[in-house]
């Protein structure tokens, strides 16, 4: 049982806190939201989901590689269909950044009903295989975790029917001399050469 004696303090620390305020001068509040709240906006649904910054202009025709098309997402009305295209593959320093586009069509009875990436993945993280094959290497995200920072956020990034989303990730730099990697986004998806950017 909680004794008076912490009841008594923690009730005057509340009243002198709520004391700051009058009718005259209102308490402020942060309504802006966190980053990734923001980012998941319908005032602004094509965005990049991860870092919580938008993306107002996307091109999925800006592409390296593809697009291609998957259907029967696990998740996802009968019927539906997936477009995926490479944007990018930069060296940067001792890293790469892969940059992929997706867009969803399908004909859910609510034309404002949201699909996260996790789903468009066939419920399941991304995790892009990137090979080397004349060099038999392989290359994995770095941190498999989607707080590691390495990667996109895949449950909270989202977008409607026919909306473009961008996904990134990171992985460690090929050597000097590598400028084509294969790459297959996922289990059943086709596989793709893609050029090293450097």
């Amino acid at each position: 049982m909680t004794s008076n004696r912490v009841l008594i303090p923690l009730a005057l620390i509340a009243a002198l806190m709520l004391g700051g305020c009058s009718d005259q001068d209102p308490a402020e509040f942060d309504d802006t939201g966190t980053a990734d709240e923001q980012a998941t906006s319908d005032d602004d649904p094509t965005v990049d989901g991860g870092s919580g910054s938008e993306v107002p202009e996307l091109d999925p025709t800006d592409l390296v590689a593809g697009p291609y098309e998957i259907d029967d997402i696990p998740g996802m009305p009968d019927g539906s269909t997936l477009t995926v295209g490479v944007h990018a593959l930069q060296v940067e320093d001792d890293t790469m950044l892969l940059e992929l586009y997706y867009t969803p069509h399908t004909e859910a009875a609510d034309p404002g009903e949201r699909w996260s990436l996790y789903v468009m993945n066939g419920q399941s993280g991304t995790q892009p295989l990137l090979t080397d094959r004349p060099n038999l290497t392989q290359y994995r995200l770095i941190g498999l975790r989607a707080d590691s920072g390495w990667s996109m956020d895949t449950i909270n990034a989202s977008a409607a029917s026919d909306q473009t989303i961008l996904w990134w990730g990171y992985f460690a730099a090929p050597p000097e001399g590598v400028d084509t990697l294969s790459l297959q986004v996922a289990p059943g998806h086709p596989v793709l050469d893609v050029p090293v950017q450097r």
